[in-house]
C-alpha cells in the first residue's frame, strides 16, 4: 500500500472534545448551546509533544486549550477541540497530510446534522495541518450548501501545499482545492508566523491564503515572541 494514503477512520480514530471551565470532555451533540457562537480548534501535525499535559488536556491540544481560554474572557460560545492524534502523531507527514481529508469530511458532516446550529455562527481555527483541515470542511460544507462563517488559519503549513506562482495561472481554480482558500467561508484571516522554504528551516505557507494576510516579523522567525505570550486584544 502506497504510505500517502491516508488511514481509515477507525484507525484515525477522530475526538471531538468539548472544552469548559479548562477541562475536555468527550463531546455529545446535546451540549451545543445554538444561541452560542460555535469555536472548533483543530491542531496541527504533532509527531513528538512540546508541553505536558495539564488535567484532562493533553499537551497537543494545549495550545487551542489556551485560544479557546483568552476568547472566553471576551465572550460565551460552544467551545470544541479537534483531537485527531492518531492520524497526525506519524513520521510520514504525507499520510498526516492526506488523513485530513478524510477528517475533513467528517467534521463536515458532523455539523451538517446538528439541528439549530448556524454555520454562519461557526468559527474554525486550525493551525498548521489544522488550519487547512479547516479549508477542507469548508469546502466539504459548500458541497452541502453551507458556508462557514469564519475561518482563522493560524500558520497553515507548507510542506505539500506550496506551489509556484505560475502553477495558479496554468491550473486556474484548482489548486485552490488542495489547501485552505478564502473561498472556503465567508471569512478567512490567515496568520503567517514561519513561512518560508522548507529546506530553509520554514515550516509555513508564504503564499496569501485568506481574504486578510497577516505577516508579523515578515511571518518568518518570531524572536520576540515566547512559548508564553498570548495577545488577548
Amino acid at each position: 500500500m502506497d504510505s500517502s494514503m491516508p488511514l481509515k477512520p477507525n484507525k484515525i480514530d477522530t475526538k471531538l472534545l468539548f472544552y469548559e471551565n479548562k477541562t475536555l470532555t468527550q463531546f455529545d451533540k446535546t451540549m451545543i448551546n445554538s444561541s452560542l457562537p460555535t469555536f472548533i480548534g483543530i491542531h496541527g501535525w504533532s509527531p513528538s509533544l512540546k508541553r505536558a499535559s495539564v488535567k484532562t488536556v493533553p499537551g497537543h491540544v494545549l495550545f487551542i486549550a489556551d485560544i479557546f481560554d483568552v476568547i472566553g474572557e471576551k465572550t460565551n460560545g460552544n467551545f470544541i477541540i479537534v483531537n485527531w492524534r492518531k492520524g497526525s502523531s506519524t513520521l510520514n507527514y504525507p499520510q498526516s497530510c492526506s488523513n485530513i481529508r478524510v477528517i475533513g469530511r467528517q467534521i463536515a458532516n458532523w455539523i451538517n446534522e446538528i439541528e439549530d446550529l448556524n454555520v454562519t455562527d461557526v468559527h474554525i481555527i486550525g493551525h498548521s495541518l489544522g488550519a487547512h483541515m479547516a479549508g477542507y470542511i469548508g469546502k466539504e460544507l459548500q458541497l452541502m450548501g453551507k458556508l462557514i462563517g469564519r475561518i482563522t488559519g493560524l500558520d497553515p503549513a507548507g510542506p505539500a501545499f506550496s506551489f509556484p506562482a505560475s502553477w495558479y495561472v496554468e491550473f486556474p481554480n484548482e489548486l485552490e482545492k488542495v489547501h485552505l482558500w478564502h473561498s472556503d467561508a465567508e471569512f478567512v484571516d490567515v496568520i503567517h508566523s514561519d513561512a518560508g522554504t522548507f529546506g530553509n528551516g520554514h515550516y509555513g505557507h508564504v503564499k496569501p491564503l485568506g481574504h486578510v494576510d497577516f505577516y508579523p516579523s515578515m511571518g518568518r522567525d518570531q524572536p520576540f515572541v515566547t512559548s508564553t505570550d498570548i495577545i488577548t486584544d
